[in-house]
């Protein structure tokens, strides 16, 4: 759903005159001295979401199962693995297992697998 959001987006910037490009995908026309979609402002200047984040104001986290570089990039982890919205993949943290690390060490198990 997202994704045809930002479609949807990048289509009305086209229409209505294109003023800035956003990492090379979002197409902005900057009004007063707001910050552009996936845009935060720091220290008086507009830069380019963390990864892991975009939106207005990068207030918004990648949805479940993409991380990144303004959420462009979809995991795809292995058993014992979950998806960092920020990194990708990472390995379970002890005392978590299995499909996106939702189990938890039976009682009197700890540690890593």
């Amino acid at each position: 759903m997202w994704i045809f959001l930002v479609k949807t987006y990048l289509l009305i910037c086209l229409i209505i005159g294109i003023k800035r490009v956003v990492g090379n995908s979002t197409f902005c026309k900057r009004l007063a001295s707001e910050c552009c979609l996936n845009e935060y402002k720091d220290d008086g200047k507009c830069k380019e979401c963390p990864h892991g984040t975009f939106g207005l104001n990068c207030n918004s986290e990648c949805p479940r199962g993409y991380y990144g570089r303004l959420c462009l990039q979809e995991c795809d982890c292995a058993f014992n693995h979950y998806c960092d919205h920020r990194y990708g993949c990472q390995k379970c943290p002890p005392g978590t297992f299995g499909l996106n690390c939702s189990a938890t060490c039976p009682s009197k198990y700890y540690g890593i697998d």
